[in-house]
């Protein structure tokens, strides 16, 4: 397995190849939208909590989400049937592949293979990055994940917040 360290263009331009087209009002992503602010989208959270996808838009060729991992927490091994490209934006921690550790932080991007077997352990911050599923079948499984839930946050840093007493950057509310 390779971590492939691009810049951010690349994933931008995968996104724009692979997921939604906006070229005509009938060709539409499967939320009903061919353009949508963040803040619309649908938030879903895995059972055990510690993980929630935003779903920002979903097509016939690939899938696109926010993917986010509480402080600390993690996503246990599974493998998707589907090409997965991820491109971390906010927090570290270490990402297995085929029981090969990686070291994952921000502006980079990682590929893995359909089948591969994969797992995150979360550092101490908010972990977030974009997602994309191609084609868009491994997104499948978020259908079973709570939904309404609020997206998790990271907490202003004491610089930010005056006298608050918090302990800095590396906490989120929830």
């Amino acid at each position: 397995m390779n971590i492939q360290h691009t810049m951010a263009g690349l994933v931008v331009g995968l996104i724009l190849g692979v997921g939604i087209t906006a070229t005509a009002q009938d060709e539409k992503n499967a939320l009903g939208e061919v353009v949508m602010s963040e803040g619309l989208s649908a938030t879903r959270q895995a059972p055990d909590g510690d993980t929630q996808v935003g779903i920002l838009a979903e097509g016939k060729e690939a899938f696109l989400g926010k993917l986010r991992v509480r402080p600390n927490g993690s996503i246990k091994k599974h493998s998707d049937p589907s090409e997965q490209y991820l491109y971390i934006l906010r927090g570290s921690g270490t990402l297995t592949i085929d029981g090969t550790e990686y070291t994952v932080e921000p502006k980079m991007t990682i590929f893995v293979e359909p089948g591969a077997e994969m797992s995150f352990q979360n550092g101490d911050g908010l972990f977030e990055a974009l997602q994309v599923y191609a084609p868009p079948e491994a997104a499948n499984k978020y259908s079973k994940w709570e939904t309404g839930v609020s997206p998790f946050k990271p907490q202003p840093t004491r610089g930010e917040n005056q006298g608050s007493g918090s302990s800095g950057g590396g906490s989120v509310s929830f």
